[in-house]
């Protein structure tokens, strides 16, 4: 990577904002090699309490990569559950901006109609693809199917699977993701 400032764009779950996911990108890069960027998603759920997409997916997703088209090109794009989803929705399509890297969080791709893919432009794209095996809300699966299918396409994927862990990850996790972009910062 180049030594002028980076961007690395942090999206958080739904129902969460983008404090929370400014604490997660604090974490994950606590020295700040990276400019971070933590926006709320579209749709408002109630106070401090947003969503990237709710109701009917499809538009919702297309809403939500809209919005995100402009500030996650050539970054690092960080998306922790639907957070992770809305990331995929943006950079994973036709047409999509070019990013740096790609941190999956609990992340899952949205399986419905009118929402069409295209993994093969993450080609030589470094993934980071974290879960917790106990997550009870996106079950483990997801995660291994993503990682498999961006294997597929040609991404550069890293998944990493934490025995212990749930829908919330540990700081196992926060220390594997710090140690991944310190990496790739230091490319």
């Amino acid at each position: 990577m180049s030594n002028e400032p980076r961007l690395m764009t942090v999206l958080h779950g739904h129902g969460s904002n983008g404090g929370v996911a400014g604490s997660l990108a604090a974490r994950i890069d606590p020295k700040r090699r990276f400019q971070h960027v933590t926006p709320n998603g579209p749709v408002g759920l109630g106070p401090a309490s947003f969503a990237w997409f709710d109701g009917e997916t499809a538009s919702g997703l297309a809403q939500a990569a809209v919005g995100l088209a402009d500030i996650v090109t050539s970054s690092v794009l960080v998306g922790w559950s639907q957070g992770g989803a809305a990331a995929l929705a943006t950079v994973a399509v036709a047409g999509a901006p070019p990013i740096d890297a790609l941190v999956l969080v609990s992340g899952f791709l949205i399986d419905a109609p009118g929402v069409d893919y295209d993994l093969s432009v993450l080609r030589g794209i470094p993934v980071l693809v974290q879960h917790g095996r106990q997550d009870e809300v996106v079950p483990v699966f997801f995660a291994e199917d993503l990682a498999q299918s961006l294997i597929d396409a040609g991404a550069l994927v890293d998944l990493k699977l934490y025995d212990d862990v749930g829908h919330l990850l540990a700081s196992d996790a926060d220390d594997d993701a710090l140690s991944w972009l310190t990496e790739l910062a230091e490319r």
